[in-house]
């Protein structure tokens, strides 16, 4: 039983370790990413916005994890520099909703695209076999993401 474990966390550190190189090659020279000028909230909140489109201040602040005031200064310096824009909800005039600018939005798109290409580039130099088994144990892994939440355990770091 302890040797199965042993070889379980050995299987799982070389998959995270995997993932990480990953990360790192297709990040590697990313001229585009690395010209972002945004401090890392920022990022976060452009992010999130290009994923979600609209959101308001509140929600936006839940979905990266600061306060709703801090919420309403970060999208103060996204408007100054202009990446959003915000509106009344037509639904509840009390709460002001951030709309990423369209500049935006494609350049985000463009940045999450970059990425998605050089995936494909790669995975067209797979053999047929890795790819069916890569394409296994990604749906596996996604499968359990999707039915659970995994709550993140102490000293293991993604």
């Amino acid at each position: 039983m302890a040797e199965t474990s042993v070889a379980r966390a050995a299987l799982r550190d070389r998959c995270v370790a995997s993932l990480r190189h990953l990360s790192r090659a297709l990040h590697e020279d990313d001229e585009e990413w690395l010209s972002l000028d945004l401090t890392m909230s920022q990022l976060k909140a452009m992010m999130t916005l290009g994923l979600k489109g609209r959101l308001a201040i509140g929600d936006l602040g839940r979905r990266i994890g600061i306060s709703e005031p801090a919420a309403s200064l970060l999208v103060d310096q996204l408007e100054v520099r202009g990446l959003v824009c915000c509106e009344r909800d037509p639904a509840d005039r009390r709460r002001t909703l951030v709309i990423p600018v369209a500049e935006a939005q494609e350049r985000f798109a463009r940045l999450q695209h970059g990425r998605i290409d050089r995936v494909f580039a790669l995975l067209e130099r797979l053999a047929d076999e890795d790819l069916e088994a890569l394409v296994r144990g990604i749906g596996a892994l996604e499968d359990v993401a999707l039915r659970t939440q995994v709550p993140m355990a102490e000293g293991v770091r993604p």
